[in-house]
C-alpha cells in the first residue's frame, strides 16, 4: 500500500510540475531529488570497543502482543520531488 501512494503522490508531483511549467512556458526536464522518506537515522558515536563491552546487555523484555481486526486503513504519502526546467 505504501508503495502505490508513493508512486500516486510522484504521478500527482509530476502532473502540477508539467501544469506550472506550461503556464511559463517551460519545460521539466528532469527530476533532481525525490524524497519520500519518513526521517533520517544518524549513527551513535561509541567511545571505543572497551565501553561498549564493560555495559552488560539488559535482558530483553517480551514484545507486546499486537492484535489484527478487520477494517480499512489509510495510508498517506508526502514526497518533495524537485524538477529542472528549461
Amino acid at each position: 500500500m505504501r508503495e502505490e501512494a508513493i508512486r500516486k503522490a510522484v504521478r500527482s508531483a509530476r502532473s502540477e510540475a508539467d501544469a506550472i511549467a506550461s503556464e511559463v512556458d517551460g519545460e521539466i526536464v528532469e527530476a533532481t531529488v525525490v524524497d519520500a522518506s519518513r526521517g533520517r537515522i544518524a549513527p551513535v558515536e561509541r567511545s571505543g570497543d572497551a565501553a561498549l563491552a564493560a555495559t552488560p546487555a539488559p535482558e530483553p523484555t517480551p514484545a507486546p502482543r499486537t492484535g489484527v481486526e478487520p477494517g480499512d486503513v489509510t495510508v498517506s504519502v508526502d514526497v518533495d520531488v524537485r524538477y529542472t526546467m528549461r
